[in-house]
Order: C-alpha cells, then sequence, then structure tokens
C-alpha cells in the first residue's frame, strides 16, 4: 500500500541555523539533514509523496524548499512561510507562486505557539493576512499549542473561505489531561474547513518510555472529531527521531487506527495527502480525464457550505470551467446524500431558465479517479450578487427582486411526473415527501447527539394536516436566492446574469420552496418579487402548510449549522421551532 506522509521537514545548518533547537536534549537532531536521507527511509515505509514543511520564518526557506519540490520526486509540495502581518502579502505571496516551480507552493505556516499572545491569531493583521492566503488558493497549517486553540476555532469561524490544517493535533501533552484539550479540539473539528495531521505526537510523551498504548486515547479523540475523512499521517521527520525512527512512527500510526476499517484506513488517513494538495492533484486528474487538459490554476471559491467549488484555469482554454466536488459518502448525512445526483437530473426539467445555468461539461459517480462525486460546469460570468448588489442604491434593488420573482414563477410552473426529487424516489403524494424529509433530517440530528424531538412533532403534525390538497407536483429551485445569482457587472441596474446551484430541488408545493421563505423574510426591496411572482394562496389550509413548511426549513437550517459548527444557531432553532409548532 503506498502512503503520504504529510508533514516532514530539511535543513542544512551550514546555510542557517534552527533557532529553535535550543538545549542538549536536542543534540540527536542538531545536524544535517536531506531529502536524500529521507528517501530510503520513505521507500521502506512505501511512502510514495510528501509534504516538506517549513522551520523558520524566512521566505528565503521557503524558495529553497520549492526548488528541493520540484528537482526531487518524493516531495509533491511544500508548506512554506509569509509575513502573515506584512501588508504587501498578497504580493508576496503572488511572487512564490509565480515562479516556476512555484505551483509546489501548497500552503502557509507559521509558528503561532512561539507567539506570547494566545490570541495572536484574531489580530486584524493577521486576520487580513489568513484571507490573502485564502485569496491565493492555498491552505493554511495550524501550529498550536492548547492555550492557542480558542482563538483558532474562532478564526476557522472568520475564514470559513480557507482550509486550515491542524499539525501534530495541535501537541497536547501526553502525560496530562485530556481536557481542556480534547473539547476545543472536538470544537475545532466541527467545523467542515479544518483538517488534522496524526502527526507529532511522539515527541510530546516521554521521549524514552512512551508506548502506543499512551498515546490512542489521543488518536482517538482526533480520529472521533475529524472522522478518517479529513486526517491524514505525517512523521515530523527528522523531529520524530528524539523519540521514535521513522519506521516506528509509521508502524504506530497503524496501530492507533486498527481499529478503523482497513479501507477506511488507507483511503483516508495513509493514502491523503495534504488536503489542498491533495485537491490540487485530483483537480489535474479530474481535467485530464474528463476535458483532455492539463490544469494551470485552481482557486477554491467560498460560495459552497455544502461542495467543494473551484475555479480552474486549463491549458489552451480562454475561459475558466467550475468543478464541484461533494463531500465523501460517508461524510453525508442521510438528507443531503447524492445532491449533485440530484442537480443533475433536474437539468432537463429546468429548461425555461437554460440561458442563465451554467452548462454541464462532464460528471462522474464511479469514485474510479477520486472517492466523490464531481461536476464540471462552464463559469458564468458576472458578479456574485451579494457582492455586486452593493454597488447599487437600495431603491435601485427593486429591480434585482422583481427579476428573482420572474424567474422563480417560470420555476415554479413548470410540471413534475412525480412527488420528490427528480433523482428520486418517486412518491405519489406530497405529504409523503414532507414526511420522509422530517423523518430523515431527525435520524441524522439524532445521528451526531441533537434533540430531534420537535423534528419528529413536525413529522406527526404533517401527517395529519391537509398537505395532500397539493395535488399537482410542481418544481422547486431548492436554494434559489441572492447568493446563487450572478449579476452583469456592466450594468446601471442590478441585472441577474446567471443562476446556479439546484441540487436540492424537488417537485411539490412551490409554497414550500426556500425561495419563497426568503422572500417574506422582511418587508424591504424584496417586496418587488411579488409583481412577478404573483400572490401566495392565504386560504387556512395554506397558512397551515406554511407552518409545516418553516418547520422543514427550520431542521434543515439546524442540521447544517450544526455542519458549520455554529453552537449557538443550533440551539436558536430550538426556539423557534417551538414558536412554529406552538
Amino acid at each position: 500500500m503506498s502512503r503520504v506522509d504529510a508533514h516532514h521537514h530539511v535543513w542544512d545548518l551550514s546555510v542557517r541555523q534552527q533557532t529553535w533547537m535550543v538545549g542538549p536534549e536536542l543534540d540527536p537532531i542538531r545536524r544535517n539533514f536531506s531529502i536524500e536521507d529521507l528517501a530510503p527511509l520513505a521507500a521502506a515505509a512505501d511512502v510514495t509523496s510528501t509534504v516538506l514543511v517549513q522551520t523558520v520564518g524566512l521566505v528565503e526557506e521557503t524558495v529553497e524548499f520549492l526548488e528541493i519540490a520540484a528537482g526531487n520526486d518524493l516531495v509533491a509540495g511544500v508548506v512554506g512561510w509569509v509575513d502573515l502581518t506584512a501588508d504587501d502579502i498578497a504580493e508576496a505571496l503572488d511572487g512564490l507562486r509565480s515562479r516556476p516551480d512555484g505551483a509546489y507552493l501548497k500552503a502557509i505556516r507559521h509558528q503561532v505557539h512561539d507567539e506570547p499572545d494566545d490570541n495572536w491569531l484574531l489580530r486584524p493583521d493577521v486576520q487580513r493576512g489568513l484571507a490573502a492566503i485564502a485569496d491565493a488558493g492555498l491552505a493554511y497549517d495550524l501550529l498550536t499549542k492548547t492555550p492557542h486553540l480558542p482563538a483558532a476555532i474562532q478564526t476557522a469561524r472568520n475564514l470559513p473561505q480557507l482550509t486550515f490544517v491542524v499539525d501534530h493535533i495541535s501537541k497536547p501533552v501526553i502525560d496530562e489531561p485530556l481536557e481542556p484539550w480534547a473539547t476545543h479540539l472536538r470544537e475545532l473539528a466541527a467545523l467542515p474547513n479544518v483538517t488534522c495531521k496524526l502527526s507529532g505526537m511522539v515527541t510530546e510523551a516521554p521521549w524514552t518510555t512512551w508506548k502506543p498504548t499512551d498515546l490512542q486515547p489521543y488518536a482517538d479523540v482526533v480520529l472521533e472529531a475529524f472522522t478518517p475523512a479529513r486526517v491524514m499521517f505525517g512523521s515530523d521527520w527528522p523531529v520524530c527521531l528524539l523519540a521514535a525512527t521513522y519506521n516506528q512512527v509509521v508502524e504506530t500510526a497503524e496501530t492507533l487506527t486498527s481499529s478503523l476499517t482497513p479501507r477506511r484506513t488507507r483511503r483516508n488517513l495513509h493514502h491523503d495527502r495534504h488536503p489542498h494538495l491533495q485537491a490540487v492533484m485530483d483537480l489535474e486528474a479530474i481535467c485530464r480525464r474528463a476535458l483532455g487538459a492539463e490544469l494551470t490554476q485552481a482557486v477554491e471559491l467560498g460560495y459552497g457550505s455544502y461542495n467543494s467549488v473551484y475555479r480552474v484555469e486549463l491549458a489552451g482554454w480562454d475561459e475558466p470551467v467550475i468543478l464541484r466536488v461533494t463531500p465523501a459518502e460517508d461524510e453525508q448525512f442521510g438528507s443531503e446524500r447524492h445532491l449533485m445526483r440530484n442537480e443533475y437530473a433536474a437539468v432537463p426539467w429546468l429548461g425555461v431558465i437554460a440561458g442563465l445555468m451554467p452548462r454541464v461539461l462532464a460528471v462522474d459517480w464511479s469514485h474510479d479517479l477520486v472517492d466523490r462525486d464531481w461536476m464540471i460546469q462552464t463559469c458564468l460570468p458576472g458578479v456574485p450578487a451579494p457582492e455586486g448588489l452593493g454597488r447599487y442604491p437600495r431603491s435601485g434593488r427593486t429591480t434585482f427582486f422583481r427579476q428573482l420573482g420572474a424567474i422563480a414563477r417560470s420555476v415554479h410552473d413548470v410540471r413534475g411526473p412525480y412527488f420528490g426529487r427528480p433523482a428520486g424516489p418517486a412518491h405519489s403524494s406530497w405529504s409523503e415527501v414532507v414526511i420522509a424529509s422530517f423523518t430523515q433530517i431527525a435520524e441524522d440530528l439524532e445521528r451526531v447527539g441533537l434533540d430531534a424531538a420537535d423534528v419528529r412533532r413536525a413529522a406527526a403534525m404533517a401527517a395529519e394536516g391537509p398537505l395532500d390538497e397539493v395535488r399537482e407536483p410542481r418544481l422547486l429551485a431548492g436554494d434559489l436566492w441572492t447568493v446563487n445569482c450572478m449579476l452583469d457587472a456592466e450594468a446601471p441596474e442590478p441585472l441577474i446574469s446567471g443562476v446556479l446551484d439546484f441540487d436540492r430541488a424537488e417537485f411539490g408545493d412551490p409554497a414550500a420552496d426556500w425561495t419563497i421563505r426568503m422572500a417574506q423574510a422582511k418587508a424591504d426591496e424584496r417586496e418587488a418579487f411579488w409583481e412577478s411572482y404573483g400572490e401566495l394562496d392565504r386560504s387556512p389550509d395554506a397558512v397551515w402548510r406554511a407552518r409545516i413548511y418553516e418547520a422543514r426549513h427550520l431542521a434543515a437550517i439546524r442540521l447544517e449549522r450544526y455542519r458549520l459548527g455554529k453552537t449557538e444557531a443550533v440551539r436558536e432553532s430550538y426556539e423557534a421551532m417551538a414558536k412554529i409548532l406552538s
């Protein structure tokens, strides 16, 4: 089985001193270490790719590491360093990325655990620097200890567009209690933009007496919190030599993960590279297979809260394309399973707005190239509406909502062949769809330890009311609102140039659509929506159904807020649901 080592170092003390090497206890590693030293150790352990990680806060070292990666087949990527607080950080990143070997730069790291301020990550200049890293399409490695984790959690929440990688499981002291490290790490793991390296553990334990059983409780917390899909192996060579050989570290990782099924251990822990590196390598393979073209640049966009979305530039192509990749199947909730397949099944029913939608260039559900579904689409022109609307006076936004109402009306006028999602399963009645939705969301909530009694109560109410007065299935967009619209960047007033993301489309009652909920949320410019959409049914039965639809929205929102790590929003959903069901 081939493996990837997602974390190791090299250094040449004749070029520069490693200033962190203080004290005689570090004498065993106070010498030069090169890729040539690592290569036979890696080969003996079936390691075929590695990630070379910075050791000092100097851009010059990063340049040297990029040159090493370009000249050696073993190193597949580099985690480098730039000054996060510098005003010209964007230019510094561009300078590194534009080098001939710049494609090897996958992430940036800073020795946060050496900063005297535990909240250093929350400084405005640091937050600005981290945002620049996200804009450059890179990830950020978190080198922290337990006292820094609260700030790391808030930082990951502040920057959902940036992928964070926890180095060395945040360096807990192995012979001390698990808390508060475990609680903080679980909170960090609840955020979907954070992953973790199972690395650096042997040097946090007593160097000469540690055993794998000493490390097991810490590894169990990591694997449970992040799941194997978001955990990767790192050796931390040559630092690990203070406490273990390279092969011992590899074998210990095998021991610590032995309770996992062989497939999950092999595919996730040892075969996943640094997450951004793995993503880029996967994207390259996808583009070659689907489009016969070489990827020249990939930038992860912050639009998707569920799928990973990349704008990809290709050699020989004039326009970029959009590549969307789903979460791994074992990370998907039952109520969100195969949403991309549902969107693809909905395309033939969306001909009324085909001129506004991206064209599908390729899809794949086979998982023979990467272990998740993916779709390539054309890149819609314009700017995202949440960004573009700010350029216009509020009084001019009525034009936008009037257009949105017309688009929603045209979608809702499409008649479907059955009730339910276009991809199925097909239901004979609308009540079956709604009750099944409540039931699946309740099971998902209970699976993660949340109370779902109110969701099950809503399902019982749905079974007793007039849902089946809805006898004609109509097409619901699922997510159509401002966040999924593009605007013409040159228009003198808001002009919708594109709409996207129909993965939650279904056939049912248009009044249940997310679009209708949002159009009623406030009394502001959005009231122009109804001028083109038309009036809603306000009969007593329709008002009753609207309560059930709001309960379904709240249940789905609770699940999404949990997935995004928004604890307070999850709590608030119970209060909102209680009002609806009272």
